[in-house]
């Protein structure tokens, strides 16, 4: 009878064990949503405008149907593209983050406006560089990088739209429009960025879809008109 009643025991106490967690049940959840948050600042770190803008200038440089021109080399097509569309426009955010004025996403929308006057600057240059050498593939990319980065400047001035999402979901679109509808699955990165923006607080989901779809429409109308 005592055997009985100590194995009754024995079995409540694995019982109370099994059931009775809450400070273990919530360090696990909170292991899962620090690395959920580490992800998404690992991908927008990685998956900057800057660095879509150097990864789609070596691809259009190297893979374009329609070469690069009489002029430029795809080595140095792709060196300006980088130069006009990467490192141009992200001199002023090293320049904001090296001074202590902004972070490197420019999380402060009142800060972003100077950024992005020098961002159309740069890819102004880009659209004369390029039409100048006959490039037509980084002509038409850096058509569709003005006309992109133009609005997203003005609605920065008053709301916080998502330039991550819009470069993403950009290079997306000219990738499929330029090598075909094999490269769908690029826009996995934009759903992606979509997430980790909205994730890390950076922007509501409203303005990460916004920035998508407006770089979607654009880029697209600009490859059709210029390209296709």
């Amino acid at each position: 009878m005592c055997e009985s009643h100590s194995v009754q025991a024995e079995r409540l106490v694995v019982h109370l064990e099994e059931t009775h967690h809450p400070q273990r049940e919530s360090s696990n959840e909170g292991c899962v949503v620090e690395r959920g948050r580490r992800a998404a600042e690992f991908y927008s770190a990685v998956l900057t405008p800057f660095s879509v803008a150097a990864i789609e200038s070596v691809i259009f440089s190297w893979f374009s149907p329609t070469g690069v021109g009489p002029v430029t080399s795809p080595g140095l097509s792709a060196l300006l593209g980088i130069l006009t569309l990467s490192i141009g426009p992200f001199v002023p955010v090293a320049y904001s983050v090296r001074t202590g004025r902004t972070d490197l996403h420019i999380s402060d929308r009142k800060k972003r406006g100077s950024v992005y006057i020098i961002s159309v600057i740069a890819y102004a240059v880009g659209v004369v560089v390029f039409w100048a050498a006959g490039n037509k593939i980084m002509f038409v990319l850096s058509v569709a990088y003005l006309c992109v980065g133009f609005p997203l400047m003005l609605i920065t001035f008053a709301w916080k739209i998502s330039a991550h999402a819009a470069a993403t979901a950009g290079m997306a679109t000219a990738l499929c429009l330029v090598l075909g509808a094999w490269m769908l699955p690029v826009y996995v990165f934009a759903v992606l960025t979509i997430w980790a923006r909205v994730r890390l607080g950076a922007h509501t989901i409203l303005q990460a879809l916004a920035g998508a779809i407006l770089s979607i429409v654009i880029t697209a109308l600009v490859f059709i008109v210029l390209y296709i």
